[in-house]
């Protein structure tokens, strides 16, 4: 993906795989690329997805120096196949589909331009991470940030949409926009190394116990409320370890340094929420915030609230024409305000965390 192109002229082989051809169908066969030494190979483990398959598919990321060695009709041209995004066999095994990509080699931004990805993936059972690798300007390759994207699910119509949005902090930068795409981690299986916190009677009672004359014992006692830090910050969202890489994005940004810190959900909840709005993860002091959520695939009534650094609680407003909850809000102290909602079996849950600067 570090690739770039320019001109019509081949560039050198750099890399061999096989073709086999059963019943007068071709597949291919990449050894290397499934080795489990291979360092883009999830867990270290070979990855099968390489041996035999479509040549369509392997199309994305192998590029034959003879066209009729690519065992498609019509055959691809080689600047519309440096336009395609690198792929990793999980595109393929989460059906993964961009549909807003525009036909470009990369995707270019300027100042504090925030553009949508729009893709949808298999079924509700997934869910995805993006983020933004940034590189050094002097072309060596090596990774100098990473930014956290917004990646949100929604299901529409028997589809899992998925809406990814781009923006970059950092001036005159290039770098690569990352997806990831695997299991729902609530739907995950336990490992062995896993510590399962279990939720005493107290914690399911916390937004009583906040309702208590002694409220200034508890300020700014983010701890109380579970998966989140001492700092407010959740310790559950997602991460790039969190699902397999299915593809990558080219990405340039010029201009000013000042795109949003995008706010990043809780991946471990039972239930998804959508962030409508605010979606920058940054608030300031004095403003008045307009709060949006839409839960996703469940038509339930919830209970949803803002709480402050010192423990107040707001409760949001249930709207029937999108049945989402709306609350709007003036930012009156510094530190972290978290979004909660409440389950039968959990108690409070964080659903997202702003920071107040």
């Amino acid at each position: 993906p570090l690739d770039t192109y320019q001109g019509a002229v081949m560039p050198a082989a750099n890399h061999v795989w096989n073709a086999v051809c059963l019943d007068g169908e071709y597949r291919l066969v990449d050894t290397a690329c499934a080795a489990k030494s291979h360092p883009l190979n999830a867990e270290s483990k070979t990855d099968s997805w390489f041996f035999m398959s479509s040549p369509k598919d392997t199309l994305f990321t192998h590029f034959p120096v003879s066209a009729s060695n690519q065992f498609v009709d019509p055959v691809v041209p080689l600047s519309v196949f440096w336009m395609l995004p690198y792929v990793r066999p999980t595109y393929f095994q989460a059906k993964v589909k961009l549909l807003n990509l525009p036909h470009v080699p990369r995707l270019e931004l300027h100042d504090d331009q925030v553009t949508p990805l729009v893709l949808c993936v298999r079924d509700s059972t997934l869910s995805v991470f993006a983020e933004v690798e940034l590189h050094d300007p002097s072309g060596s390759g090596r990774i100098v940030a990473r930014q956290p994207l917004l990646a949100q699910c929604m299901d529409y119509k028997g589809k899992r949409m998925v809406k990814v949005l781009v923006g970059v902090r950092g001036a005159d930068v290039r770098g690569l926009i990352k997806i990831y795409c695997g299991t729902r981690l609530p739907l995950q299986p336990k490992r062995p190394g896993d510590v399962v916190q279990s939720p005493g009677k107290a914690q399911k009672m916390l937004g009583f116990l906040q309702g208590s004359k002694d409220k200034r014992s508890l300020s700014h006692d983010y701890t109380r409320v579970k998966d989140v830090d001492e700092e407010g910050n959740i310790k559950t969202v997602a991460t790039a370890k969190t699902f397999p890489l299915a593809c990558v994005l080219p990405v340039v940004h010029q201009g000013r340094n000042n795109a949003p810190t995008f706010v990043q959900p809780n991946a471990a909840l039972p239930n998804e929420f959508y962030i409508k709005e605010p979606t920058d993860g940054q608030l300031h002091l004095g403003e008045s915030i307009s709060f949006h959520l839409l839960p996703v695939g469940d038509e339930r009534l919830f209970h949803l609230q803002l709480r402050s650094p010192s423990g107040q609680q707001y409760k949001f407003i249930y709207q029937p024409s999108d049945q989402g909850y709306i609350l709007r809000h003036t930012v009156k102290e510094r530190g972290a305000w978290i979004i909660v909602y409440h389950t039968d079996t959990d108690g409070w849950l964080p659903i997202a965390s702003y920071h107040c600067i």
